[in-house]
């Protein structure tokens, strides 16, 4: 499965603002992760890839992506903001 985010905002959620596992693609380009209880973006699984260009994390419960059990996190022209 794949599925490409553009211009979108991920807020206030529970736990992360993306999660992509299972061997599945995502990309996010020019979107914005903010104060999500855990992390920003969260990848696990063998051949799961995440992609991330131009995108602002701002004030989330991890201050970077995390790749868990073989997942892969790209990231391009990143900003991150710790305001708490």
């Amino acid at each position: 499965a794949q599925a490409t985010l553009e211009h979108c905002q991920m807020m206030t959620n529970g736990e992360g603002g993306l999660t992509v596992q299972l061997g599945a693609t995502g990309k996010a380009t020019k979107c914005e992760m903010k104060e999500n209880t855990l992390s920003d973006v969260r990848a696990s699984g063998e051949g799961t890839q995440v992609m991330l260009e131009d995108c602002q994390m701002t004030s989330n419960g991890a201050l970077e992506p995390s790749a868990l059990n073989g997942a892969t996190v790209t990231v391009t022209k990143h900003k991150v903001h710790c305001v708490k």
